[in-house]
Protein backbone atom coordinates (compact mmCIF):
# COMPACT_ATOMS: atom_id res chain seq x y z
CA UNK A 1 0.00 0.00 0.00
CA UNK A 2 1.46 3.34 -1.01
CA UNK A 3 1.96 6.08 1.45
CA UNK A 4 -0.54 9.38 1.49
CA UNK A 5 -3.76 7.28 2.48
CA UNK A 6 -4.76 8.79 5.40
CA UNK A 7 -6.80 11.89 5.96
CA UNK A 8 -8.23 14.24 8.40
CA UNK A 9 -12.07 13.85 8.83
CA UNK A 10 -13.67 17.12 8.17
CA UNK A 11 -15.98 18.72 10.84
CA UNK A 12 -17.57 22.04 11.19
CA UNK A 13 -15.55 25.05 12.78
CA UNK A 14 -17.71 25.83 15.38
CA UNK A 15 -17.09 29.13 17.46
CA UNK A 16 -17.22 29.18 21.57
CA UNK A 17 -21.06 29.59 21.10
CA UNK A 18 -21.24 26.17 19.49
CA UNK A 19 -22.41 28.32 15.90
CA UNK A 20 -21.23 27.35 12.19
CA UNK A 21 -20.75 29.71 9.66
CA UNK A 22 -21.76 28.83 5.95
CA UNK A 23 -23.26 30.16 2.89
CA UNK A 24 -26.63 29.47 1.86
CA UNK A 25 -26.16 28.82 -1.36
CA UNK A 26 -29.52 27.79 -2.85
CA UNK A 27 -32.92 27.01 -2.06
CA UNK A 28 -35.14 24.86 -4.74
CA UNK A 29 -38.37 23.68 -4.49
CA UNK A 30 -37.99 19.75 -5.12
CA UNK A 31 -40.80 16.79 -4.46
CA UNK A 32 -40.07 14.54 -1.95
CA UNK A 33 -41.02 10.44 -1.76
CA UNK A 34 -42.00 8.95 1.51
CA UNK A 35 -42.21 5.00 1.63
CA UNK A 36 -45.15 4.24 3.89
CA UNK A 37 -45.79 0.38 5.10
CA UNK A 38 -49.25 -1.25 4.39
CA UNK A 39 -49.93 -4.34 5.41
CA UNK A 40 -47.18 -6.45 3.12
CA UNK A 41 -47.09 -3.44 0.64
CA UNK A 42 -44.62 -0.69 0.74
CA UNK A 43 -46.55 2.62 -0.72
CA UNK A 44 -44.38 5.59 -1.89
CA UNK A 45 -46.40 8.73 -1.41
CA UNK A 46 -44.57 12.10 -2.88
CA UNK A 47 -44.78 15.45 -1.17
CA UNK A 48 -43.37 19.16 -2.14
CA UNK A 49 -40.74 20.66 -0.32
CA UNK A 50 -37.96 23.01 0.21
CA UNK A 51 -34.48 21.60 -0.17
CA UNK A 52 -32.03 24.71 2.09
CA UNK A 53 -28.61 24.13 0.32
CA UNK A 54 -25.71 25.17 2.40
CA UNK A 55 -22.00 25.16 2.15
CA UNK A 56 -20.46 25.05 6.08
CA UNK A 57 -17.13 26.27 6.68
CA UNK A 58 -15.60 22.67 8.22
CA UNK A 59 -12.02 22.20 9.16
CA UNK A 60 -10.38 20.87 6.40
CA UNK A 61 -12.70 21.85 3.47
CA UNK A 62 -16.36 23.07 3.24
CA UNK A 63 -19.09 20.73 3.51
CA UNK A 64 -22.45 20.60 1.73
CA UNK A 65 -25.11 20.48 4.49
CA UNK A 66 -29.18 20.50 3.43
CA UNK A 67 -32.42 21.53 5.73
CA UNK A 68 -34.98 20.18 4.32
CA UNK A 69 -38.55 22.11 4.91
CA UNK A 70 -42.08 21.35 4.09
CA UNK A 71 -44.19 24.27 2.07
CA UNK A 72 -46.47 25.59 4.64
CA UNK A 73 -45.72 28.61 6.57
CA UNK A 74 -47.63 28.31 10.14
CA UNK A 75 -49.56 31.57 11.28
CA UNK A 76 -49.34 30.85 14.93
CA UNK A 77 -47.26 28.29 16.66
CA UNK A 78 -48.27 24.69 17.13
CA UNK A 79 -45.95 24.67 20.19
CA UNK A 80 -44.78 26.77 22.91
CA UNK A 81 -42.10 25.88 25.18
CA UNK A 82 -41.91 26.51 28.97
CA UNK A 83 -45.35 27.40 28.58
CA UNK A 84 -46.47 29.28 31.55
CA UNK A 85 -42.77 30.06 32.89
CA UNK A 86 -43.13 33.29 32.29
CA UNK A 87 -43.55 35.60 29.04
CA UNK A 88 -39.43 36.27 29.10
CA UNK A 89 -39.13 32.10 29.13
CA UNK A 90 -41.78 31.00 26.42
CA UNK A 91 -40.63 30.64 23.52
CA UNK A 92 -42.90 29.63 19.74
CA UNK A 93 -42.05 26.64 18.19
CA UNK A 94 -42.76 26.64 14.18
CA UNK A 95 -42.35 24.23 11.36
CA UNK A 96 -39.01 23.97 9.59
CA UNK A 97 -40.19 26.45 6.90
CA UNK A 98 -41.79 29.14 8.63
CA UNK A 99 -38.44 29.31 11.47
CA UNK A 100 -36.03 29.45 8.37
CA UNK A 101 -37.84 32.13 6.77
CA UNK A 102 -38.13 34.12 10.17
CA UNK A 103 -34.51 33.72 10.72
CA UNK A 104 -33.66 34.84 6.86
CA UNK A 105 -35.70 37.89 7.97
CA UNK A 106 -37.88 36.94 4.59
CA UNK A 107 -41.15 37.41 7.64
CA UNK A 108 -41.55 38.53 11.01
CA UNK A 109 -43.64 36.99 13.55
CA UNK A 110 -45.89 39.47 14.12
CA UNK A 111 -47.13 39.62 10.51
CA UNK A 112 -47.49 35.52 10.26
CA UNK A 113 -51.01 35.99 11.89
CA UNK A 114 -52.13 38.35 8.95
CA UNK A 115 -50.44 36.81 6.07
CA UNK A 116 -52.01 36.44 2.88
CA UNK A 117 -51.47 34.90 -0.92
CA UNK A 118 -49.93 37.97 -1.87
CA UNK A 119 -47.35 38.14 0.84
CA UNK A 120 -46.90 34.14 0.25
CA UNK A 121 -46.56 34.50 -3.23
CA UNK A 122 -43.88 37.11 -2.47
CA UNK A 123 -42.19 34.90 0.07
CA UNK A 124 -42.02 32.11 -2.41
CA UNK A 125 -40.88 35.07 -5.38
CA UNK A 126 -37.54 35.45 -2.52
CA UNK A 127 -36.92 31.48 -1.91
CA UNK A 128 -36.61 31.65 -5.83
CA UNK A 129 -33.90 33.62 -5.77
CA UNK A 130 -31.68 32.95 -2.70
CA UNK A 131 -27.97 32.80 -3.73
CA UNK A 132 -25.07 33.12 -1.68
CA UNK A 133 -26.25 34.65 2.04
CA UNK A 134 -24.21 34.25 4.59
CA UNK A 135 -25.78 32.78 7.70
CA UNK A 136 -24.32 31.20 11.07
CA UNK A 137 -26.45 28.53 12.52
CA UNK A 138 -26.02 25.79 15.61
CA UNK A 139 -24.90 22.54 14.85
CA UNK A 140 -26.33 19.49 16.00
CA UNK A 141 -26.47 15.86 16.39
CA UNK A 142 -29.23 13.36 14.67
CA UNK A 143 -30.22 10.96 17.85
CA UNK A 144 -31.51 8.81 15.10
CA UNK A 145 -28.74 8.44 12.16
CA UNK A 146 -25.76 10.25 14.73
CA UNK A 147 -25.16 12.52 11.76
CA UNK A 148 -24.96 16.45 12.32
CA UNK A 149 -27.36 18.55 11.13
CA UNK A 150 -28.34 22.67 10.97
CA UNK A 151 -30.80 23.78 13.51
CA UNK A 152 -33.24 25.72 11.41
CA UNK A 153 -34.52 27.59 14.59
CA UNK A 154 -31.29 28.99 14.52
CA UNK A 155 -30.33 30.23 11.16
CA UNK A 156 -29.63 33.71 11.11
CA UNK A 157 -28.48 35.80 8.49
CA UNK A 158 -24.82 37.53 8.62
CA UNK A 159 -25.20 41.21 9.01
CA UNK A 160 -22.34 42.70 6.68
CA UNK A 161 -21.29 45.74 8.86
CA UNK A 162 -19.34 48.58 6.57
CA UNK A 163 -16.46 49.93 9.11
CA UNK A 164 -15.63 53.71 8.22
CA UNK A 165 -12.46 55.08 8.15
CA UNK A 166 -12.05 57.73 10.23
CA UNK A 167 -10.73 60.94 8.85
Amino acid sequence: MKRGNLRRGNRPILDEKGYATGILKSVIADVGIKEERKGRDIEEIEYQRYVFSFDVKGIVDNIEMKVITGTVINDEPPHIIAKGRGVKKEKAVYNRLTTACIGLNLVNEKELSSIDDKRLSEIEQCLEVIKDIPTTFKIVRNEKTGFLNIDPTTIKVIEKTVKTAKI
